[in-house]
């Protein structure tokens, strides 16, 4: 899977769109 290397070298980056998505599905992205 193409993203498992961009996690390893980004690993920043992936827990950034983590969050977001997180947020996203809790509703937070919106406040």
């Amino acid at each position: 899977y193409m993203n498992k290397k961009l996690v390893r070298a980004k690993p920043i980056a992936h827990v950034r769109i983590f969050f977001k998505n997180l947020a996203h599905m809790t509703g937070l992205a919106s406040v």
